[in-house]
């Protein structure tokens, strides 16, 4: 995103597709780049970045040749990011749960453990 030139692309073709498993779409982008390189891109997009570009002709982009993903739409950037930042918080807040409750659940398992070794000892004894 910091490093891309800024170009504007032209929205060729665009659908977003709804069925029961998947809410995905796609958006075909057409742009010549700083080179004088006419560059045809399809980009796939989950529903909720696509419904952002509902009713567009033309949108603004970073673009990178040989950079791991060589166009970042600028418009969907910043939800995109904050999607994974809220990931990353629920899989941090469910360590801070689950860790504490698996420890607690194994040393409360080692404990039945022991002791029900120790009663069939005392019943062997006995007997």
């Amino acid at each position: 995103m910091k490093e891309g030139e800024t170009q504007v692309a032209y929205i060729t073709d665009f659908r977003i597709k709804q069925i029961a498993a998947q809410t995905n779409g796609y958006v075909d982008l057409a742009f010549t780049d700083n080179a004088g390189n006419f560059v045809e891109e399809r980009l796939t997009l989950h529903a909720q970045h696509a419904s952002r570009l509902i009713g567009k002709n033309e949108i603004e982009i970073k673009y990178r040749p040989g950079a791991t993903y060589h166009i970042v739409i600028i418009e969907t950037f910043e939800y995109h990011k904050n999607t994974v930042l809220i990931n990353l918080s629920v899989i941090g807040l469910s360590l801070l749960v689950l860790i504490p409750l698996a420890v607690f659940a194994s040393r409360y398992a080692n404990g039945n453990v022991k002791g029900a070794r120790n009663d069939k000892l005392e019943l062997e004894v006995v007997s």
